[in-house]
C-alpha cells in the first residue's frame, strides 16, 4: 500500500491505498488506524531488558563460532571458484565469436554466469569481513530493541518514521486495517527470535501481531549466517536520540 493525502474544498486527509484492486476497488485504509496500533506492534518485538545479558552472551559465541573453524580452507575454495567463473566468461565470448552458440544463447548464458559471480563475490566478502562488526552491529540492535517502546514516545513524528523504517521490512494487514503479521529487517529478525527462544514467557502468545513464518528461524548452528548479523540501515541512526 502506498501513503496517500488528497486535499478537499475545507481540510486534507490522509490514507493507504492500493494501486491495484483488491476484491474488485482499492483499498483504503484510514492512516490512523495503523498508526494507533504501533505501541502494541513495538511491544510485541521490544525485548526485555533482564534477557539483554543472556542473549549477548549467545550472539557473541555464535559469531566468534562462526568465523572459527575451517574459514580460511572455505575462502580459499570460494576464490578458486571465481577464478574457474571468470575463465568460463573466456570460453563464452570464443563460442560466441566462432558461431558456436548464437548471441540470444550467449545472453542467457552470460545472465546465468554474472548471478552466480555475484553471489560467489557477496560470499567472499562476507566472509572477509572483520567480525567486530557482526557484533558491533547487534550491540546496537539490541539496545535500540530493548528501549523502543519507550523511545518512541519521547520521538518527533519524522523520527518516529524513520525508526520504523530501520526496523521493519514490511508490515501485513488485513482489509480492516489490522496489523496481522510483521517482517523485520536484519539483525531485528535474528535478535527477534533469540529472544522468543531464551524467554521461557515469550510474548507471541500475547500479541495478536506475529513475524512472518520466514521470520521464525532456527536457532541451531545452520540456522543463522552472517548476513542475518548486518544492519543495513545503521547509517539512518544519526537522526535518533539513541
Amino acid at each position: 500500500m502506498y501513503g496517500s493525502t488528497p486535499t478537499g474544498n475545507t481540510q486534507s486527509y490522509s490514507y493507504y491505498i492500493t494501486h491495484s484492486n483488491v476484491e474488485g476497488r482499492k483499498l483504503r485504509i484510514p492512516t490512523n488506524v495503523i498508526h494507533s496500533q504501533m505501541p502494541e506492534l513495538l511491544e510485541s518485538i521490544s525485548i526485555d531488558s533482564d534477557l539483554v545479558p543472556k542473549i549477548r552472551e549467545v550472539y557473541q559465541a555464535k559469531v566468534q563460532k562462526m568465523s572459527k573453524g575451517d574459514k580460511a580452507d572455505l575462502l580459499e575454495q570460494l576464490k578458486r571458484k571465481q577464478a574457474t567463473l571468470k575463465e568460463e566468461e573466456a570460453r563464452l565470448g570464443r563460442l560466441v565469436i566462432s558461431g558456436k552458440i548464437t548471441e540470444d544463447t550467449y545472453d542467457q548464458l552470460r545472465s546465468e554466469w554474472q548471478e552466480k559471480m555475484l553471489s560467489l563475490h557477496l560470499k567472499i566478502e562476507e566472509m572477509e569481513v572483520d567480525v567486530s562488526q557482526y557484533v558491533d552491529n547487534l550491540e546496537i540492535a539490541l539496545t535500540l530493541m530493548a528501549n523502543i517502546s519507550e523511545l518512541f514516545k519521547r520521538l518527533e513524528d519524522k523520527q518516529k518514521t524513520l525508526v520504523l523504517q530501520i526496523i521493519i521490512k514490511r508490515l501485513v494487514i488485513d482489509p480492516e486495517g489490522n496489523i496481522i503479521f510483521l517482517k523485520l529487517h536484519s539483525p531485528f529478525t535474528y535478535l527477534s527470535a533469540l529472544a522468543a527462544a531464551l524467554d521461557p514467557k515469550t510474548k507471541e502468545g500475547d500479541s495478536s501481531i506475529r513475524l512472518l513464518d520466514s521470520e521464525k528461524l532456527s536457532m541451531g548452528d545452520g540456522g543463522v549466517s552472517f548476513d542475518m548479523l548486518s544492519f543495513s540501515n545503521r547509517m539512518k541512526l544519526g537522526a535518533l536520540p539513541v
